[in-house]
């Protein structure tokens, strides 16, 4: 679609500024680009025909787009998907699910495995991050997927190698909140508010939300509790108290100190004597759970402005 293609764009555009901050790759005298490559091998049948129905395979192949990293799944991944999965993603109507899913196996800049391995995280072109870990025998993982192969150089980019599909959170940040059942007054209140329901939905801005836990709930002054009951205009305020604008990963929300509401009000970021990150003094239980419409950060206490 017009509007998935101009976010492609945009996307790769950005690369440069948004993603890794790495050594450039060695020159390789009539080296393959990354889509040359793929098809050469023989082992990424599926991806390269995922990528030609996404219409990525030309940026994968264009050296004018600069250097990227592709963490590619071989035939074998995408093998032990569910096959009804495979083929709806296949399908031609579900192509922009295709190509966000293929976005979340791509990275801005030639990151190679020895720079991986010293991140927590890689920010993709899907929007979404990749966990990075490492096992006690000295894997590394992407997510939940190993890294089998590493560091093949292309003209363009460089390809690691891994053994199963990146599936990111499909579902934007209101959905998200739906489905935890940890969240369920979270999901209960703010669907009371469509103007609260709004930025967690939205398409073209991302929004940081800071979720309380039910326990968190249950925690608050009984007085208090009370008074935003019986006002549900302030009850509407106080779940806007805890959503800002942007996507803010947790080392985001620390560098910047303090936060700035939809509606305007500064939040107070601080670290515990224990390392934990505190909003307005209440913890981050979880941090840095992706959705397609912005960041959740788990909080064990509601935030009272």
């Amino acid at each position: 679609t017009p509007i998935r293609t101009m976010r492609l764009h945009t996307r790769i555009a950005l690369a440069g500024a948004a993603v890794l901050p790495l050594a450039a790759a060695p020159a390789a005298a009539q080296c393959m680009t990354i889509t040359e490559t793929a098809v050469a091998n023989g082992n990424f049948t599926t991806l390269v025909t995922a990528l030609a129905a996404a219409g990525l395979d030309g940026v994968l192949d264009d050296p004018g787009n600069g250097r990227m990293t592709v963490f590619a799944p071989t035939d074998d991944a995408f093998a032990a998907l569910p096959p009804d999965l495979l083929a709806t993603l296949l399908d031609p109507a579900n192509v922009d699910l295709l190509t966000d899913i293929l976005l979340y196996h791509v990275t801005g800049g030639p990151a190679f495995a020895a720079d991986v391995v010293g991140l927590s995280t890689v920010p993709t072109f899907n929007g979404q991050v990749v966990d990075v870990s490492l096992d006690n025998a000295g894997g590394v993982f992407l997510d939940q997927a190993q890294v089998v192969i590493t560091d093949i150089v292309c003209c363009n980019g460089i390809i690691h190698v891994i053994d199963s599909v990146l599936v990111p959170n499909l579902q934007n940040s209101l959905d998200t909140v739906g489905s935890d059942p940890e969240l369920s007054i979270l999901d209960s209140v703010v669907n009371l508010y469509p103007s609260v329901q709004n930025p967690l939905k939205a398409q073209f801005q991302e929004f940081t939300l800071f979720a309380p836990q039910d326990a968190a709930f249950a925690a608050i002054p009984a007085n208090r509790l009370t008074a935003l009951v019986n006002s549900p205009i302030a009850l509407r305020d106080l779940l806007k108290f805890h959503i800002v604008p942007g996507r803010l990963y947790a080392a985001d929300v620390v560098a910047e100190g303090s936060l700035t509401t939809i509606t305007g009000q500064t939040l107070t970021v601080s670290i515990s004597p224990t390392g934990d990150v505190l909003v307005q003094g209440v913890p981050v239980v979880e941090a840095n759970r992706d959705t397609t419409t912005g960041v959740i950060h788990v909080l064990g206490g509601v935030m009272l402005p």
